[in-house]
């Protein structure tokens, strides 16, 4: 990737197709594995044998490893292939890494909420990553904000 205006939008583009990959490819498993879960966890809480307070932690502290490895290897393979996360004291690598952690963290986050709200597996399934990319496109990636319709700019405040 070359230093001149091409550049930057490339790089500009090769972290946000990275960024958007792994918020899908994060949210997908989150909902495969906790719909299922949900009705015997709804089921066990009813019946005391823990609390939401105990489930939750746990559940985040067990999940925390999937949330912090699998950006740290796609950016080692993606990263340095294209020249992206090469500095020679590694900041850069450092700041992507935490850039990518944090988006999957909240995809994860979200994920997890739209697990709550759905009915069946279906919904959940077709609603974590429906919802991902108009929240990508209307919080200003694609179109700057101030170029947005009136009708799409209160999006940008809540997403």
């Amino acid at each position: 990737i070359g230093t001149d205006t091409k550049g930057v939008n490339d790089r500009v583009s090769l972290l946000l197709f990275m960024m958007l990959f792994l918020a899908v490819v994060n949210a997908i498993p989150v909902v495969i594995a906790v719909m299922p879960e949900l009705a015997v966890v709804r089921k066990e809480v009813r019946n005391n044998w823990y609390s939401p307070r105990a489930y939750i932690p746990a559940k985040i502290i067990t999940e925390t490893p999937l949330l912090i490895f699998p950006p740290a290897i796609f950016l080692a393979i993606a990263g340095f292939m294209s020249n992206l996360a090469n500095s020679e004291t590694g900041d850069r690598f450092f700041m992507i890494w935490l850039t990518l952690i944090l988006v999957v963290s909240a995809t994860h986050a979200w994920a997890l909420m739209i697990c709550g709200l759905a009915p069946s597996l279906d919904v959940a399934f077709l609603a974590a990553p429906g919802s991902i990319m108009p929240m990508a496109v209307l919080s200003g990636f694609f179109v700057n904000q101030q170029d947005m319709s009136w009708v799409f700019r209160w999006f940008t405040y809540i997403d």
